[in-house]
């Protein structure tokens, strides 16, 4: 409850800083990377740190939207800002949380960010946790649906950790279909795990969507990954975190600790 009474004025004190992560093609040279953007939250003293604890205590009382509006808002004036930056990469993904696309001006206030930086929309991805889209179907299909309209591209992300399904799957109008990690990361050693990943990316592909595996941790995994023709790869085995400025500046940026805003629910 603590943290939940600093949300906002962490947001406004600039202790949460954006982060992204690349997500590679598989096959170096096909395509461009694509980043998702991810948070850190610095400690007092101003060193960039984890915010589990600050985004599950804005999950617990209902703030992710706060969350969310300050990513899309701080995203699209960077990226009205560094024009230059997106020209080699495919574009940035930003993960919204259940309780925001259930709101019914947050659309609204996505539209108005853009109207107001002049963001390029096809370099948009908006990302959905499979869970956050199943909690509320109709509610997912018609935000999703708007978003392709306004240019943005779509992604559904930790699919297989919830309730997986062909008929919904085939409902929802997503551009990119993302492996749940827990299945990846021991796919080379679990055969169970593989069983999972096989059909999700073949599914994935019948119905005309790019497959990622998240979680990517080592060569061999990747290698394998790579041997069943899924599209991109994801997480620190492809490149840590850093920060989002460092897709302007060529020198070295520390790698730091951040995690994906999104709502569990």
């Amino acid at each position: 409850m603590q943290l939940a009474t600093h949300v906002e004025q962490w947001l406004s004190d600039g202790r949460v800083q954006l982060n992204v992560q690349m997500i590679a093609p598989a096959i170096a040279g096909e395509g461009l990377p694509h980043y998702e953007v991810l948070i850190s939250v610095s400690d007092e003293t101003g060193v960039p740190g984890s915010p589990v604890r600050f985004i599950e205590a804005a999950e617990r009382y209902s703030k992710m939207p706060l969350v969310d509006q300050f990513v899309v808002r701080s995203v699209f004036e960077w990226m009205a800002a560094h024009p230059d930056a997106l020209e080699g990469i495919s574009g940035l993904s930003i993960n919204l949380s259940g309780q925001s696309i259930m709101q019914e001006d947050f659309l609204g206030f996505v539209l108005e960010q853009f109207e107001r930086t002049g963001a390029p929309p096809g370099k948009v991805c908006i990302e959905l946790t499979e869970t956050a889209a199943v909690g509320d179907l109709f509610r997912a299909r018609e935000f999703m649906l708007k978003c392709k309209v306004m240019g943005y591209r779509l992604s559904l992300d930790d699919f297989g950790a919830g309730m997986s399904s062909y008929s919904y799957l085939r409902r929802l109008p997503v551009d990119y279909l993302k492996i749940d990690g827990s299945f990846v990361r021991d796919m080379v050693n679990e055969e169970s795990d593989l069983a999972v990943v096989r059909p999700i990316n073949e599914i994935g592909h019948f119905l005309g969507k790019k497959t990622v595996a998240e979680h990517v941790h080592n060569e061999k995994t990747a290698e394998l990954a790579r041997s069943m023709g899924i599209d991109y790869l994801q997480r620190w085995g492809v490149e840590k975190p850093k920060p989002i400025d460092a897709l302007v500046f060529s020198t070295e940026q520390p790698a730091v600790a951040a995690v994906e805003v999104s709502a569990s629910s």
